[in-house]
């Protein structure tokens, strides 16, 4: 969470959102992680990813709608996928919450 303002992740009622789902790519000290996101007025879908050091909080400069890549559920699964297939080699993560994920997205 950013200490001035508040962020998408920790707080996505604030800018209108609720988390569909995320996959947390762990290692170590650091995080990286992908979000979906779901616009509650619009029914809109969308994805974000950020990683760091565990110095930092996860999304912490993340203050707008904006910081999010809106699209078709199909594509952001796809994202999904292919961003995991990408990290599958140094990530902890199962294919199980890349598959239940990619529920959430179809069936949103």
């Amino acid at each position: 969470m950013g200490y001035n303002q508040p962020d998408i992740y920790e707080n996505p009622e604030r800018f209108g959102l609720e988390i569909v789902g995320d996959l947390a790519f762990e290692h170590g000290y650091e995080y990286d992680i992908l979000v979906v996101f779901r616009e509650k007025d619009t029914g809109r879908i969308g994805v974000a990813r950020d990683s760091g050091c565990s110095c930092n909080s996860p999304f912490e400069y993340y203050n707008n709608v904006e910081d999010i890549e809106f699209d078709e559920p199909w594509r952001i699964a796809l994202r999904i996928q292919e961003q995991a297939n990408a990290a599958k080699d140094y990530r902890d993560f199962s294919d199980n919450d890349v598959v239940h994920l990619i529920d959430k997205v179809v069936n949103a």
